[in-house]
């Protein structure tokens, strides 16, 4: 879920509870944008796991996050996923969203047990609380150029990887990535400063197994609190069939 939304849908789930660096090269059998990109195609996609904790001020909400995305020709085109909110300690209600052909669909909590429209739109992405978006090509070789160690990760999902770590900042991330923008918003200069801590790990392919991001910033014009991020994403059977359809139908 981009940060900006979280507000709107933390609200809802609390009311019912640019080029890789030689080191990459040399390590992964391939450039791991290049290699993302060619998973893209419909009726193909990619299941994630994630935790997350997200602060504003005193708050404390943290998410449980699973299910696919589907893609498209260029990127995700439809989301289903399940998110359970843990609200200041306590565990809310099991949420299941559906996104597919630009609508969203809920069940569950506030929703009740029958599927619903929602009437706000949102991209299959906003209900991942990931705040760096893997599947924009330049948005992962800029992150990947900020890298400052790199070494072997151990096994993610049964599988082998390669794990890069390093720190970028807000004004980074913004330049680049479309997504990132649509979450935050316009930026002042101090909020561009704002570090994310991150690690990735990738496999023999190239293909991100595990993401890992972490920030804290102070008080903002949006935000007039101490607000911060960790998450961590896992993906797996990237490439598998997935088919996301309107559950109203």
């Amino acid at each position: 879920m981009k940060f900006r939304n979280t507000v709107a849908i933390a609200a809802l789930t609390a009311a019912a509870t640019a080029a890789i660096p030689a080191a990459a090269h040399a390590s992964s059998a391939a450039d791991p944008a290049d290699a993302v990109a060619k998973q893209f195609g419909t009726g193909r996609g990619v299941k994630l796991s994630e935790t997350s904790t997200i602060t504003f001020g005193s708050e404390i909400i943290s998410y449980r996050v699973k299910g696919a995305f589907g893609f498209g020709k260029s990127g995700i085109a439809a989301a289903d996923v399940t998110r359970v909110p843990t609200v200041d300690g306590k565990t809310g209600d099991r949420f299941h969203f559906r996104v597919v052909g630009g609508v969203t669909y809920a069940y569950g909590g506030v929703w009740g047990d029958e599927w619903t429209k929602v009437n706000q739109k949102y991209k299959p992405q906003e209900f991942s609380e990931q705040n760096i978006d893997v599947f924009e090509r330049a948005t992962l070789r800029k992150l990947l150029t900020t890298a400052t160690k790199h070494a072997p990760g151990g096994k993610v999902g049964g599988v082998r990887t390669t794990a890069y770590s390093g720190t970028a900042d807000f004004g980074a991330m913004h330049a680049v990535s479309p997504a990132f923008r649509a979450e935050f918003g316009k930026l002042t200069a101090k909020e561009r400063k704002t570090r994310i801590t991150w690690r990735l790990w990738v496999d023999g392919k190239g293909l991100p197994r595990r993401l890992t991001t972490s920030w804290k910033r102070g008080p903002s014009d949006d935000f007039p609190m101490d607000t911060g991020s960790a998450v961590t994403t896992n993906y797996d059977a990237w490439g598998s069939k997935v088919t996301v359809a309107s559950p109203l139908e």
